[in-house]
């Protein structure tokens, strides 16, 4: 009797498949692209001490960092900007003689046996979306200049010794992002759907079909979400996609096109 069941229970789960693949139902794409502004401002400064000795390295560093530190203060007192201002802590890496990787990417200091203490120091600058422009390229050049006035390495943030980030413009210290990317993704998601559905009614409307619910849904993005810049692509961009950053580092603060891709399948009626 167990057996009468389980073969009866089989048989109707093959007769439901059945009927599911018989139904009438259209698959069609829906791209959704917006158009965004990053809001947030980042600017990434290198500071380092050398020294033969590691504790004297990390003693140099301590003292240009704090005098970066305090340079960038003197700037954001006397302003309204509600930005913030961190580092990435102390990296130490033994004589640049004795790294061929850090002598090929170029980061040659005149004393190549010191141990060299280094760490970058991040300040973040929100509502840059809303700035006009000169005020925004002010804030750049003033917090740039005040900080490499201090001892602040802005060749090497980011980039350091690694060769390939340089390649891919991750050297000048300054980038943008969106400090709520899933707000902007989500915007796009909706009018791919949107759009979708606009096209599958198109289609039955001359069939003399109407459609009826979503049965099959795939995301057809390429890779991640992909992000663009107005006056071209930015490498970087793919690279923080890839490593499944939220927020894509990019170069420019101009408008970005965001665009995500949808397959969906609907099920047809007849009208």
């Amino acid at each position: 009797m167990p057996r009468l069941f389980a073969v009866t229970a089989l048989l109707l789960a093959a007769a439901v498949a059945c009927r599911a693949e018989d139904r009438n139902t259209i698959t069609v794409k829906g791209k959704g692209t917006v158009s965004v502004r990053p809001d947030r401002l980042v600017l990434v400064f290198g500071a380092k001490g050398d020294a033969e000795k590691a504790a004297d390295a990390v003693e140099k560093l301590r003292k240009k960092s704090k005098d970066i530190r305090e340079a960038i203060d003197a700037v954001l007192k006397n302003t309204s900007l509600n930005a913030t201002v961190g580092d990435s802590g102390v990296t130490i890496s033994p004589p640049a003689s004795q790294n061929p990787m850090i002598m090929m990417g170029g980061n040659k200091d005149e004393a190549a046996g010191n141990i060299v203490a280094q760490t970058e120091i991040e300040i973040r600058v929100p509502g840059v979306d809303a700035m006009k422009a000169g005020e925004l390229e002010e804030v750049i050049t003033t917090l740039l200049d005040k900080a490499v006035e201090a001892g602040a390495d802005i060749a090497s943030a980011g980039a350091g010794f690694n060769v390939f980030m340089q390649a891919a413009g991750g050297a000048t210290g300054v980038f943008y992002e969106f400090s709520n990317f899933e707000a902007s993704v989500d915007k796009a998601w909706d009018d791919a759907v949107r759009k979708a559905r606009e096209r599958a009614e198109s289609i039955s409307r001359r069939l003399g079909l109407t459609v009826g619910d979503a049965v099959r849904v795939r995301d057809t993005s390429a890779g991640e979400t992909q992000v663009s810049e107005s006056a071209g692509k930015n490498p970087m961009a793919a690279i923080y996609g890839m490593m499944g950053s939220d927020s894509p580092r990019l170069k420019s603060s101009g408008a970005k096109e965001l665009t995500v891709e949808i397959e969906v399948e609907f099920e047809l009626k007849k009208k």
